[in-house]
């Protein structure tokens, strides 16, 4: 059987592309952690927002309020809280 002129061309190629698979699902994995991150930061602030407004509305003590306040700057530093 005669052999294929590129054969050696060819490998190289099929040998890089599966290089570039492999990164990219690497690549892929690491963003679908940060998204699973981001939502899980974004259920956090919302159900402190909701939080917050339930304690505006029936009142709550200092110790309450220092606590979400805190917590509320530790997002901001984040980056995952904007005031809206």
């Amino acid at each position: 059987m005669e052999r294929f002129r590129f054969e050696q061309l060819l490998k190289i190629k099929t040998q890089f592309e599966e290089i570039k698979k492999n990164e990219l699902a690497m690549q892929n994995q690491i963003l679908n952690e940060y998204i699973a991150r981001k939502l899980e930061l974004e259920k956090n602030m919302n159900k402190v927002k909701e939080d917050l407004k339930t304690l505006y509305l029936s009142g709550f003590s200092p110790q309450q309020l220092k606590l979400y306040s805190q917590f509320l700057t530790v997002l901001k530093k984040e980056g995952m809280f904007k005031n809206s």
